[in-house]
This record gives structure tokens, sequence and C-alpha cells, in this order.
């Protein structure tokens, strides 16, 4: 059965205990250009670890990230926002050196799998994730996909935050943020200075859901962790 969870959804359901930083299920919105699922992604990593250095208590906050880390992959040397080996160095030229990403990619799904389950925080059920979704800090993996929970894609990074069932059979569900849910209508009713393009475009949300398809490049499937330095 397909579940789409959104921020307040889960919040209904949640123990309301107030988070000290980004409470990840309150006013999603999705990422602000049609192009920016990367920085989107990054700095939504950034948030769910819950540094106090780093504050993001709203997604206007996020937003407000989300162009900064932008402009630095833009301006770097040799600029190519969509080149995985850019993104460490953004990550920590955003964050003073305090964090950075360590990409890896896997070949055979099942151990993509295991990995990942192994590397985030949410990895039990559903129950878990809302029990801790609320307080993070949330240990999350990037990953690309070409699909997810009905969305296609030619390549799109999602924040994966957890795998549920054994990772073995069809019955796995991947527990994501998707920044830019596609057909599900518009998020706002009229024209703000804050209203970005993706607004008109797209939702976003947590899914989870067994329908998805992970992109492929030359050495696997992307493992992209946050770490600190």
């Amino acid at each position: 059965m397909k579940k789409f969870l959104t921020f307040s959804a889960l919040l209904s359901v949640a123990c309301a205990s107030s988070a000290p930083a980004l409470d990840l299920y309150e006013g999603a919105m999705p990422q602000a250009q049609t192009n920016t699922c990367q920085s989107y992604a990054s700095v939504l990593a950034l948030a769910a670890v819950n540094d106090p250095a780093f504050p993001v208590e709203t997604f206007d906050e996020l937003r407000t990230l989300e162009a900064n880390f932008r402009s630095i992959l833009n301006n770097m040397d040799q600029a190519d926002p969509y080149s995985h080996a850019n993104w460490p160095r953004a990550m920590e030229q955003l964050t003073g050196g305090a964090y950075t990403f360590e990409v890896r990619y896997e070949p055979d799904l099942i151990d993509w799998l295991s990995t990942v389950r192994n590397a985030t925080t949410l990895s039990d059920d559903l129950s878990s994730l809302i029990a801790t979704a609320t307080g993070g800090p949330i240990d999350t993996v990037l990953t690309s996909v070409t699909s997810i929970d009905g969305s296609n894609y030619g390549g799109h990074i999602v924040t994966v935050m957890g795998v549920l069932g054994t990772g073995i059979d069809s019955n796995t569900e991947l527990v994501a943020f998707n920044s830019a849910i596609k057909g599900q209508g518009g998020s706002i009713n009229q024209c703000s200075p804050g209203d970005q393009p993706g607004d008109h475009r797209y939702t976003a949300g947590v899914v989870a859901t067994t329908s998805f398809q992970l992109r492929e490049f030359p050495r696997g499937m992307l493992i992209m962790r946050l770490v600190e330095n």
C-alpha cells in the first residue's frame, strides 16, 4: 500500500514535542528551481543533523542555505553543479570546514540497500520514523533516482531517511524526502516575493514506497553521506 506522508501529517500523529532545530515536517517547501535538487538535498542533510552551529528552524531558512550552496557550486573552479566530486568541497565551504560529504558508489542493489540501511537512522518501521523525525538528529544518505513513487526523472537527488524491510525482496521500502514530487498540483495560491518556480511545479514531502529506481553511474549507485571533518 502506498504511504505518502506529508510533514504536517507526521506531526499530527507524533508526540507533540518542540524540536530545537528544523521541524522537517511543517510547511514543507519544494526545491526553488527545477534543477536544484542537488543543493536542496545537500542542505536538508545538514539541517537533519540538528547541529546548533548551523540552526535551521524554517523552510525559508533552508531555502536560503539552498541558494548559498548552489552559488558556491556555480562559482567553483571548473564549476559543474551536477558533479558529485564538487559537493564535498561546497559543503566544506558552506560550513567553514565543519562538514563534508563522503561519496561512494555501490554496483549491487542488495549491497546498496544494506549500506544505506546501516547508514541511516530510520531503518525499522514507520513508528520509528515518526518518533525520531520530529526531534532529530537524523542520519541521511543522498542518492540519485530515475523514478520514485510514481514520479519519473532523467536523474534526481533525494534524501534517503531509511530502509524498511529486509532489503532483499520486493517488499523493501525506501523512505525518502523528495523535494520535487510531480503531479501533486501547486502548493501555493498566489504569487509572493518568496515564491520560486519550483513552488508552482512541485510539492515536497516524505514518501515510503516500494516503487523506486536508482540511477546507475559507471561505478554503481550513488551513496553520499554527510560527515564531520
